[in-house]
């Protein structure tokens, strides 16, 4: 893959917070993604994947979340949400960061990509400014977990009430994460279960602004924004007309291991989203951008992207990948 150059700027929101950004400007560009990274982690971690659009002609914007990356840290709010507010402040800034961009590309089509905790972002996107954007991708999807999601927030609630918002959530990280590892024991690493690859896995391990504790705010905001974005009055919400590529590893647990994200293309269908489109990889976890078969998921998606500049996908497609 070519060297490309990656402009290190920063991006101002409404209220004055300012964050880190990425951008990668394309020779005779085609349209525009936005990146929204997950939690625990950084928009650093998603260049390869820049380079790889910009080199088909997409200008790419990867902001650092407010609660993520150096910024967060130096202000000491790493990790870190305050209740009943956090989520709907991210949400605020996609939105404010693609008029934004709309205003400086007005004849291009923008893109909302998200993984995982950053899918939540672009489909909220999806349902807030559908009339504005062009398509939505949704990696790793957190979907909702129903009852045991109901309890889990509502047991955050009490700690919160005990203790602190700014709580690190130790044992809710070691009762959720250790869980999604149990499949990969025995493991070198506790993130096993973010990639099949290794050295993936231990660059994670290593990376001092990823695998942090986050806080009990943010696993109140995380469980609230899983809930509220998957429900069905707010799947209706995504205009019919609007494309919806999703993406997930089928040894992923945050898709239930590809199950829970079936669920979801389906509830799309539900909601007679007329071009939804699901590829399903066998083999991978949920970090699919850090597996040994990344590229393909790069072409995969760059593929729809290209498949979507002018005109509609005509209908649902379900794929599972090989």
């Amino acid at each position: 893959m070519r060297h490309v150059t990656i402009n290190h700027t920063h991006w101002i929101a409404s209220d004055g917070y300012t964050t880190n950004m990425r951008i990668l400007e394309a020779q005779a560009p085609k349209g525009v993604v936005i990146v929204f990274h997950g939690m625990m982690e950084h928009g650093a971690r998603y260049d390869e994947f820049a380079e790889f659009l910009n080199a088909h002609h997409f200008h790419t914007f990867i902001p650092d979340l407010r609660c993520f990356g150096e910024r967060a840290q130096q202000q000491d709010a790493l990790g870190h949400l305050e209740p009943n507010q956090g989520f709907e402040q991210l949400i605020q800034d996609a939105e404010e960061l693609v008029q934004d961009i709309k205003q400086q590309y007005p004849e291009l089509p923008v893109f909302a990509f998200g993984h995982s905790f950053g899918s939540l972002i672009s489909r909220r996107l999806g349902q807030t400014l559908g009339h504005v954007l062009a398509g939505v991708i949704a990696s790793g999807p957190p979907t909702d977990a129903g009852v045991s999601g109901t309890v889990s927030k509502q047991l955050v609630k009490r700690l919160i009430a005990n203790t602190s918002a700014k709580q690190p959530a130790e044992g809710m990280g070691r009762a959720v994460f250790g869980r999604y590892n149990l499949r990969f024991f025995p493991a070198l690493s506790s993130n096993a279960w973010l990639s099949s690859d290794p050295q993936s896995v231990l660059r994670y391990d290593e990376d001092p602004l990823s695998g942090q504790t986050v806080t009990l705010g943010f696993f109140h905001e995380l469980l609230t924004a899983t809930k509220s974005v998957n429900a069905l009055a707010n799947l209706y919400q995504h205009p019919r007309h609007l494309p919806l590529l999703l993406v997930a590893g089928e040894d992923d647990p945050v898709a239930f291991d590809g199950k829970g994200i079936h669920a979801l293309f389906d509830a799309y269908n539900r909601v007679r989203v007329e071009d939804t489109q699901l590829t399903v990889y066998r083999g991978l976890r949920h970090e699919l951008f850090h597996e040994f078969e990344r590229i393909r998921v790069f072409a995969d998606i760059a593929g729809w992207l290209n498949n979507h500049i002018n005109a509609p996908y005509p209908a649902s497609i379900r794929k599972q990948g090989s």
